[in-house]
């Protein structure tokens, strides 16, 4: 026993003693270890690496590398502030991403860019007579006194160092840790503009409702920087930097490089296309239309309490629930934010409460029924079922966009096969499972009624501009795009109920 004890603690010994002393440079390393700080990269979640970070444009790309070359990364994510000590000392072998600015150490060898990083001015749309954008924009806003915002950690080029630097200005710079502080503030009043990049900003401005509203973004960038990967000269060597540098220009050569990019940048792009005020009402509107069609139901057909709000929940958020596990999203969007749940809960509430009064008030109840039917003296066009028709496609055409949304943000590829999918379960795959609970032979949703191919028509249509306007990366077109998915599923789906068009028969 004790013999075994000491060759244990000298194999521990030999594995820490490994691990601390400096690999040699050799040109055929098999594993290097490195740092990574999260920048910029399209990240879902800048906090670590985590299933969601490992699809981000830089590991991606460096596990193409290694793929290639036959060669294992392993890093942590770090906060960036002691990788050059690190390197120098060569106790781990390359961090990224790097901003070279000036001529590179003896101990760092870098790699040629593997992409770049644009960095925009954000001003308050309040803030006139500043446009086209460029350090010369920053410059006159600093000049004007404006407050401008910064991001503490991110490193510049030289001639916006310079300017940010300089001591007449240094009343006006507000240094703060994220992009999304930054907005806060702009928001809040406290600065009038901030220097973002570029993905990073759209993403915090995705974040908050009305922020598009209230800023500008200037078009001209006021730098553009080259990113590369800094390798330790005393671990790597330069023969291993050429073959990295290789599979760069390789990947590059062939496309990979772009379609990683653009699997980075659309889902940011999308979601901020999807982040208008008149968005977010259709979802309300069609969250509370679905759910107040179980609530018709349950009322129909004598349900519980309990059974009214499970026949109003899955039409309302049954769908989506069953996309975010299909997709592996975690949390699943109902556990993200409570507000589909609560509005469900209130249309179950609300509902059960007018019906009691109604009950109490036998001659009222009857003028109810007219009305819902259409034979009230408002007469047809504003009688309740109408209504709910009117309410149930605007939800129809907001839950489309938002399933094919989901399939851009977690990779469902192809495109065009999953977005329609993902529209059809978001949009109608909670009212079919309401039918299957109810055990409904009809269920006019796979029977008659043209309703789950109205989720499938635009969801490819979305699916396929979405997928020929990623590259070009302006989300003016993809809030245009958005916006004409979204009138074009509703009008459909009223043509459908006005022309009574059903479904083709097997």
């Amino acid at each position: 026993m004790h013999a075994f004890r000491r060759i244990t603690a000298c194999l521990v010994l030999i594995v820490l003693w490994a691990q601390a002393a400096p690999a040699q440079p050799t040109h055929d390393r098999t594993l290097m270890f490195g740092a990574w700080t999260p920048d910029e990269s399209g990240l879902l979640d800048p906090s670590g690496i985590t299933p969601e970070t490992r699809r981000s444009f830089d590991l991606r790309l460096l596990d193409a590398i290694g793929s290639r070359l036959g060669i294992g990364f392993v890093m942590v994510a770090t906060e960036g502030t002691h990788e050059d000590a690190r390197l120098a000392r060569g106790t781990i072998d390359f961090s990224l991403p790097e901003i070279a600015a000036g001529t590179a150490p003896d101990t760092v060898q870098l790699s040629i860019p593997y992409r770049q990083r644009t960095d925009l001015l954000f001003l308050s749309s309040a803030v006139k007579g500043i446009t086209g954008g460029g350090i010369e924009a920053l410059r006159a806003a600093l000049q004007r006194g404006l407050r401008i915002g910064i991001d503490r950690d991110t490193g510049h080029g030289p001639e916006v160092t310079a300017l940010l630097d300089d001591p007449a200005f240094a009343h006006l710079i507000v240094r703060e840790t994220r992009a999304l502080d930054n907005l806060d503030s702009l928001l809040a009043g406290r600065i009038d503009g901030f220097l973002g990049i570029r993905l990073i900003a759209l993403e915090a401005i995705a974040q908050r409702q009305h922020a598009a509203a209230r800023l500008v973004m200037l078009p001209k960038p006021v730098e553009v920087l080259d990113v590369h990967v800094r390798f330790s000269a005393a671990t790597v060597h330069p023969e291993m930097v050429k073959r990295i540098n290789q599979a760069i220009l390789d990947l590059r050569a062939d496309g990979t490089e772009v379609h990683f990019r653009t699997q980075s940048t659309t889902p940011i792009l999308l979601r901020l296309a999807a982040a208008a005020s008149w968005f977010h009402i259709l979802d309300t509107l069609g969250t509370i239309a679905f759910a107040l069609s179980g609530v018709l139901i349950a009322r129909r057909e004598g349900y519980s309490l309990v059974g009214a709000f499970v026949l109003a929940a899955l039409p309302a958020v049954g769908g989506g629930v069953v996309r975010d596990l299909l997709v592996g999203r975690s949390p699943i969007g109902i556990l993200a934010s409570p507000a589909p749940i609560l509005m469900v809960i209130g249309t179950v509430v609300v509902s059960f409460m007018l019906y009691r009064l109604l009950d109490l008030f036998g001659h009222q109840a009857n003028q109810l029924r007219q009305w819902e039917r259409g034979q009230a003296k408002a007469g047809r066009l504003l009688s309740l079922r109408n209504m709910h028709e009117v309410t149930d496609a605007l939800g129809l055409a907001a839950f489309s966009v938002i399933g094919v949304a989901v399939a851009v943000r977690y990779w469902a590829e192809p495109l065009w096969l999953w977005g329609p999918l993902f529209a059809a379960l978001s949009g109608a795959g909670g009212g079919i499972l309401r039918d299957v609970i109810r055990a409904d032979s009809r269920n006019p949703a796979l029977r008659t009624s043209f309703y789950v191919e109205v989720c499938v028509i635009w969801g490819f249509a979305l699916s396929l501009t979405v997928d020929w306007l990623a590259r070009e990366e302006r989300p003016e077109l993809l809030r245009i795009t958005v916006a004409i998915a979204v009138l074009g599923a509703f009008l459909t789906r009223m043509a459908v109920v006005l022309l009574r068009i059903s479904s083709p028969r097997f």
